[in-house]
């Protein structure tokens, strides 16, 4: 019954958009911010330079950010854009925002203001890292900035002082042969067996959950418990040369399991009973979202890592969320 399925709890809500969609969306708000800093700092970097000398539209200089960010990924950029943007609004404050803002007597006071108010440790050196972005990428003239001993050594204080980091431990051999039940039980509604499928298949390949979010193609070579599938993937994070890419990753995942038994010719038969096409050029994930928590009609968009794991932790009789 779809209303007690596992993945009825665990999907959301979140915006419908395939990969390609989402990427450009967060890309676009990431340009314009970062447009917004531009123009404020004039030719203290290359795209303010051309506000300076030619009073070009807010769309001409948007486009000299989306040329001079290159090949980078979306969510990069936006996450450089709003530490940047966290530092434009503190000086707001007290002052408007320009090229003067970047003195280094002003930057030290932004990040010792970080300290004192007990920001998250990561804050300083996510700004550092949105320096470094705004030098080498948008041409900005920051260099005593990045050779500041005084910002780094702040950064550095505000790291230590973090809490310790105590992730979720690995899953156990138990827990894989567990999901392998589940993935054989005639039980499980259609979408969580798919949802089980997924895991195992990124358990296997030892990939990460994006690189299963636009898949070019599948190709089949195995028999019962030996031979592997090749799942080519478009987006990778080993692409970070515009060269790269273009070239795909395959990722090779094993017919052999931990338990011995045939699972992956299994695994592949009930994300397609959920809905999916493994055939011919996919250009999309692995498996997408069920349309609601009341339908297991499939979305554009593919299922989030959160989603995952909320139906993982499910599966396996974990708390909802694990300490770490």
């Amino acid at each position: 019954v779809v209303s007690t399925s596992v993945f009825a709890r665990a999907i959301t809500g979140k915006r419908d958009e395939d990969f390609l969609a989402e990427r450009a969306t967060v890309l676009k708000k990431a340009v314009r911010m970062w447009a917004d800093v531009c123009v404020a700092v004039g030719p203290l970097c290359e795209p303010g330079a051309l506000v300076a000398r030619d009073d070009p539209s807010a769309k001409e200089v948007e486009q000299c950010v989306t040329d001079c960010i290159g090949v980078r990924s979306p969510f990069t950029v936006r996450k450089r854009a709003y530490a940047m943007a966290a530092f434009k609004r503190w000086v707001e404050l007290a002052e408007d925002f320009n090229a003067d803002s970047f003195a280094v007597a002003t930057v030290i006071g932004y990040v010792n203001f970080l300290k004192a108010s007990k920001a998250s440790g990561y804050t300083a050196s996510s700004f550092m890292s949105a320096l470094r972005f705004a030098r080498h990428v948008l041409g900005f003239q920051v260099d005593q900035l990045l050779t500041s001993r005084r910002l780094a050594g702040i950064s550095e204080q505000m790291l230590a002082d973090k809490d310790v980091y105590n992730p979720p431990p690995p899953l156990s051999v138990e827990q894989v042969l567990r999901l392998h039940d589940l993935l054989r039980s005639s039980e499980l509604h259609p979408y969580d067996r798919a949802s089980v499928a997924r895991i195992l298949v990124a358990l296997y390949g030892r990939c990460r959950h994006s690189d299963l979010q636009f898949i070019k193609r599948i190709e089949v070579d195995c028999a019962d418990t030996t031979g592997f599938v090749t799942i080519w993937t478009g987006h990778h994070k080993v692409g970070k040369a515009a060269k790269q890419k273009s070239l795909l990753l395959p990722i090779l995942v094993p017919a052999e399991s931990v338990d011995g038994q045939p699972w992956l010719l299994s695994a592949l038969k009930a994300i397609e009973a959920a809905g999916m096409n493994l055939s011919g050029d996919m250009d999309g994930p692995l498996l997408k979202a069920a349309a609601s928590s009341t339908s297991a009609a499939l979305r554009s968009r593919g299922v989030t890592s959160a989603e995952l794991s909320t139906m993982l932790r499910a599966f396996l009789g974990l708390p909802a969320k694990c300490e770490g």
